[in-house]
Order: structure tokens, then C-alpha cells, then sequence
């Protein structure tokens, strides 16, 4: 089983060039990883690259998709810019491109030194990102899964 796993992770951690429905994109670097899915920096652009092995993946990166364009247009929410599926060595993906951000949470808090005022307008930032989005959470019946993929969409600047 784990050799399966790995062989299908070995296509994913390559870069690739492969056209959606707004534009072509040249993958440059390998930003994350988990287990299925990777998010990759792209001229400007971030893309997560799901790895589509059953109904249920497809359906939960349709649901992502939903979501996403269901989200309100705010400067602390990542902007998606283009989705769709792809077929990289007979395997589907489906992509999903958006807003890069300069920098995630984890990052910034592991690498700024904070002050009382930045931790401050680090919480704003989060709080008026998810103010815009409350409306949303009622709509899914995965409410666990949804809050935890907000860590994508909220932007700190």
C-alpha cells in the first residue's frame, strides 16, 4: 500500500504546465504538501493540485470550489482566480489557482518577532476576514472541514 502512495505522490511533486479555463500555468515551486494535495507557486499565483483517487475527493474539491467562489470579495480573503481538472500521467487533478499570498500565519509567526500592537492587527486582519464569511458556514454540512481549509482563504498583509 505505501508503494501505491508514493508513486502518487512522485507525479504530484513535479512541476507541470497544463491549461485551465483562464490561461495556461507553469508550475515554479513546491510551496506544501499533504497528503493529496500540493500548493504550488505559479507566476504570481499560488495552485492547489488535488490528487482526484475517488467520488469523494471529487466532491470535496468541488465543494472547495463552491465554497471558494461563494466567498465575498474582501482584501483579507485569497481571491480565486481559475479552477479545473487535469490529467498528469492518466491521474486527475483537479487545480484550483488563487491569490498568492507573501507569506502564511505559521510563517509569520515563527519568523516576525510580534509586538503587542502587530499580534493585535494580526487578529484584526483574521477577525474581518471571517466577519465577511460568517453568512457562509450555515451553508456547509461539513462545518469542521470548511473552518479548517479557512486557513487558505484568510490573506494577512
Amino acid at each position: 500500500m505505501f508503494k501505491c502512495l508514493s508513486r502518487k505522490l512522485e507525479i504530484a511533486n513535479r512541476p507541470q504546465i497544463y491549461r485551465l479555463s483562464k490561461g495556461k500555468y507553469k508550475e515554479e515551486e513546491l510551496i506544501d504538501a499533504g497528503g493529496y494535495s500540493q500548493i504550488w507557486k505559479c507566476e504570481g499565483f499560488a495552485i492547489k493540485r488535488m490528487l482526484i483517487h475517488s467520488q469523494e475527493t471529487y466532491l470535496m474539491a468541488k465543494q472547495e470550489i463552491n465554497v471558494m467562489k461563494s466567498l465575498p470579495e474582501h482584501p483579507n480573503i485569497v481571491k480565486l482566480i481559475d479552477y479545473g481538472e487535469v490529467k498528469i500521467q492518466n491521474k486527475l487533478f483537479f487545480c484550483i489557482v488563487m491569490e498568492l499570498c507573501e507569506m502564511n500565519l505559521q510563517a509569520m509567526l515563527t519568523q516576525e518577532m510580534l509586538t503587542e500592537r502587530r499580534i493585535i492587527e494580526i487578529f484584526k486582519q483574521i477577525l474581518d476576514g471571517l466577519e465577511s464569511q460568517r453568512f457562509e458556514v450555515g451553508k456547509h454540512n461539513d462545518q469542521t472541514r470548511y473552518l479548517q481549509d479557512m486557513r487558505f482563504w484568510v490573506s494577512i498583509k
